[in-house]
């Protein structure tokens, strides 16, 4: 699914933020949500993390840079604002 149509989708609430998710992840991505414990929303499908070693989930460190036009009020606002952009 291309970001358009995810993002016109997204808008008019046809497909909820897990299904969203799911999709980009399936396709390759990998999308990141974090919250600034201020009640802002910001993802981003760029960072650095360790790898892991096996198919088990174990340990990770992960590390992102936020710009300030990323921060959003909602979290769907927020991803479209990745996709965006």
């Amino acid at each position: 699914m291309k970001n358009e149509t995810l993002i016109k989708k997204l808008r008019s609430k046809k497909i909820s933020l897990e299904e969203a998710l799911n999709k980009l992840s399936k396709s390759g991505s990998c999308p990141c949500l974090l919250n600034d414990d201020n009640g802002h929303w910001a993802m981003t499908f760029e960072g650095f993390q360790s790898l892991p070693s096996g198919e088990d989930p174990e340990d990770i460190q992960t590390s992102f840079w936020i710009e300030k036009a990323q921060w959003h009020d909602d979290i769907i606002e927020a991803l479209i604002y990745a996709l965006e952009n």
